[in-house]
């Protein structure tokens, strides 16, 4: 599980008597940009020199890169694919949110968001879009992630210090301090309204969402506590008390316990507190006055950014204690850590393109990446329908079967699901087209002769070519398929959708129950469509056609026809010739 985002005050413009003074800036010479391997990473933000964003690797805790940043970067959050990291940069000309490519550390986009001092930034869970606290404006900024625009401004409570979302993404919180209130905005996020203000501890400058979402968790730096807000009553049940000055707060991602950066220089330490008894269990000393704490997805390790000693403190969080310090950029002021997946690519084909309905197609999807062969599962989709899934094999490749599409075009996907070495990845459309069974493009499953031959189906879907020869054919159960061939044949599709074909002679065709599509061919026809709703061709010669029960459509063709169309509603076209029409008894050719 992602672990939840803290967003808390870094350096000000206009902090009056808040405990969170502006620190010196110290510059830093921005390193190259480096690829990054998969694994997980901490980025943390450093605000001093020009800034920077160094890149942590987890499993080895040295940093494998540093990334250049615009002036003034205040805080860093990753989008949930890992794929985008999006610094909030607060620079006097130009605030904004930059776009980091975390797979190359390439900025890819810088957003203006106005000189709003944007000092906390949130990605929402389905990573559509980004949300800035922006502390001058009192406001926070929408950002789409898709046109890397701004959409929408939220005006919120004075001076926002940091934001965050709640795990379904309904919700966004800020904490709002200033001289004369503190407090939290709930923002609901389909009205981008602010629908409910919370008045908290003094100084609130960070806060964290349960993982169920059910609370809601502040850092007051003047109170030296935690709010503990009811996210459903919007109302503060509990204040705990806490080290000096927190900064920042985190939520370890299967709830059990938060964590507090507190920042006071003679006591900077992280506060353990159980959210069952809602009080703090111990306390970790960590390096100088710690403005930030996250934690690893896992939940194993807790990090914090330490302002004034340019260094990240690595916490066991089952041993509370610091097991390694990483000395990172000048004033390391956020971090957040996130899993970096290369990219995967699937591709998909068909076995047969087009099909005949009732024919077995296999789709076979490929998946690839560049860090070996990828492994997990694919789902198959006919547009928005799961067909089924399928795991993928040694080579990479997945396959699903299927005899039971319809007649028409079917645009068909395959979406990989990932793994924990691969992003998801969905291949380009294939649209599977699946043409009408006929005696042109079908195999028989029974045949008759070029003599005059007794057949009979099965309860299941047959395909009977008859052949040659006077043919008596009885399809019975099933949706079957009955070509009668040259003769004067006899044809019974039985219960079920069919579809009879007479061919040239005089044949005498009926449909049965279900809903049937009887063409008699050239030839003087006798032709019954039955129960259902029937479609019934004479062909050339003199028919005679009767639809039966049902909403039938009946057609002569060219001879002197006689149509009746039977209960139902009815459309009647006797085509040339002088045809006599019945229920109704107009029509096309109709008399």
């Amino acid at each position: 599980m992602r672990p939840v985002v803290v967003r808390r005050e870094r350096v000000g413009r206009s902090l009056s008597s808040l405990a969170v003074a502006a620190l010196a800036v110290v510059a830093l010479p921005a390193g190259e940009a480096v690829a990054v391997p998969p694994g997980t990473y901490a980025f943390v933000v450093n605000n001093g020199g020009t800034g920077s964003l160094s890149v942590i690797d987890t499993a080895t805790n040295t940093v494998t890169a540093t990334i250049g940043t615009v002036a003034g970067p205040r805080d860093v959050a990753v989008s949930p694919d890992g794929t985008r990291a999006y610094v909030a940069h607060d620079n006097f000309g130009s605030d904004g949110v930059s776009v980091i490519d975390t797979a190359t550390h390439a900025v890819t986009a810088t957003i203006d968001v106005g000189q709003i001092s944007p000092v906390g930034v949130a990605v929402s869970p389905d990573g559509g879009h980004v949300y800035t606290a922006n502390q001058i404006a009192s406001s926070v900024s929408v950002i789409d992630t898709t046109t890397n625009t701004v959409t929408d401004t939220i005006d919120v409570g004075v001076g926002p210090r940091a934001v965050a979302f709640s795990p379904d993404g309904t919700h966004a919180y800020t904490v709002n301090a200033s001289i004369t209130a503190s407090t939290v905005s709930v923002i609901d996020t389909a009205t981008k309204a602010v629908t409910a203000t919370i008045d908290v501890g003094a100084g609130p400058l960070g806060l964290a969402v349960s993982p169920d979402g059910s609370r809601v968790y502040t850092a007051n730096a003047n109170g030296d506590s935690v709010s503990v807000i009811d996210a459903v009553s919007n109302t503060v049940t509990t204040t705990i008390p806490v080290g000096g000055a927190p900064f920042g707060v985190a939520v370890s991602p299967d709830g059990a316990h938060a964590y507090t950066a507190n920042s006071a220089l003679a006591s900077s330490s992280v506060s353990v507190i159980d959210t069952v008894a809602q009080t703090v269990t111990d306390t970790i000393p960590v390096g100088q006055s710690p403005r930030d704490v996250t934690l690893s997805p896992d939940g194993a390790h807790a990090y914090t950014a330490n302002g004034n000693v340019d260094s990240v403190s690595v916490i066991d969080t089952a041993a509370k204690s610091v097991t390694a310090t990483v000395g990172v950029g000048s004033l390391p002021l956020a971090a957040t850590v996130a899993t970096v997946k290369p990219a995967s690519g699937t591709t998909l084909v068909s076995s047969a393109n087009p099909s005949v309905a009732g024919q077995s197609v296999t789709f076979t999807a490929t998946v690839t990446g560049g860090s070996g062969t990828p492994t997990g599962t694919v789902t198959f989709k006919d547009g928005a329908t799961v067909l089924g899934t399928s795991a993928l094999d040694g080579s990479g490749q997945a396959a699903f079967t299927t005899s039971a599409l319809s007649v028409g075009t079917h645009p068909v996907t395959a979406r990989y699901g990932g793994s924990g070495t691969y992003l998801p990845s969905t291949s380009p459309v294939v649209n599977q087209i699946v043409q009408p069974l006929t005696c042109s493009n079908a195999t028989p499953t029974i045949s008759g002769t070029q003599g005059n031959d007794s057949l009979n189906g099965t309860p299941g879907d047959d395909v009977i070519f008859a052949l040659g020869g006077n043919d008596l054919v009885d399809g019975r159960g099933g949706n079957d398929l009955i070509c009668g061939g040259a003769g004067n044949d006899s044809l019974t599709g039985g219960e079920g959708d069919d579809t009879l074909d007479g061919a040239a002679g005089n044949d005498n065709l009926s449909g049965g129950g279900g809903n049937d599509t009887l063409d008699a061919g050239p030839g003087n026809d006798n032709v019954v469509g039955g129960d259902g709703n029937d479609k019934l061709v004479g062909g050339d010669g003199n028919d005679a056609l009767r639809g039966g029960a049902g909403d039938d459509t009946l057609t002569g063709g060219p001879g002197n026809d006689a149509l009746d169309g039977g209960a139902g509603t009815n459309f009647l076209d006797g085509g040339p010739g002088s045809d006599a029409c019945a229920r109704p008894g107009n029509g096309p050719g109709c008399p």
